[in-house]
C-alpha cells in the first residue's frame, strides 16, 4: 500500500506518542520534502524529533511535478500542495490529510484521502487497537487537534464506544 502524508497527521501522532500506530496502517509512508521541512520546525518548539529522523519507514521524496505544486499553492500551503502532487505521481492508495480544503482539492483531483481519525477507525476495525476514545482525547488534549464535540460523539457512536 502506498500512503503519502501531509504534516498534521504525522505531527499530531508524534506529539501524542502514537506515531507507531501509523506504521501499523502502512509499512511505508512517503513525505514530500515540504512536509519534512514543516516537521523539522517542531525542533524550534522544543520537540526532540530524533524518532522521526530515525524512522526508516518515513521516506522523504522529492515531488517531480512542480507545475502542479505551484498551481495548488494558489489555494493551499506548500506541504499540502506537495503531498497532493506526490500522491498523484506515485498513484498512492491514500493521501493522509486532515485539512478540509486540502482534502476537498485532493478528492476533486481523484486522490483517495484518509484522515488521522480514519486511521484510528481502520486500526480498531482490524483489532490493532481496542478503542479509539483514548486516541481522540490525546489528539485534542496533547496535540491541539480541533475536533468538535458533535463530531467527537459521532465518531464514538460509529465505532460503538
Amino acid at each position: 500500500m502506498i500512503v503519502v502524508s501531509d504534516t498534521t497527521a504525522i505531527s499530531c501522532l508524534f506529539k501524542t506518542g502514537n506515531l507507531a500506530l501509523l506504521h501499523h496502517f502502512s509499512k511505508k509512508v512517503l513525505l514530500p520534502s515540504a512536509v519534512w521541512q514543516e516537521l523539522e520546525r517542531l525542533e524550534t518548539k522544543g520537540f526532540d524529533i530524533s524518532e522521526l529522523r530515525k524512522s526508516d519507514w518515513l521516506v522523504v521524496v522529492e515531488v517531480g511535478n512542480t507545475e502542479l505544486v505551484s498551481m495548488l499553492q494558489a489555494e493551499l500551503d506548500k506541504g499540502e500542495s506537495e503531498a497532493i502532487a506526490l500522491a498523484m505521481e506515485k498513484g498512492a492508495d491514500y493521501l493522509l490529510i486532515d485539512e478540509k480544503d486540502g482534502r476537498a482539492k485532493a478528492s476533486a483531483l481523484g486522490v483517495q484521502t484518509i484522515g488521522t481519525i480514519g486511521i484510528f477507525i481502520a486500526l480498531k476495525e482490524n483489532e490493532i487497537i481496542p478503542a479509539i476514545k483514548p486516541y481522540l482525547d490525546s489528539l485534542r488534549n496533547e496535540a491541539g487537534f480541533y475536533l468538535s464535540d458533535k463530531f467527537y460523539q459521532e465518531i464514538l457512536k460509529k465505532v460503538g464506544e
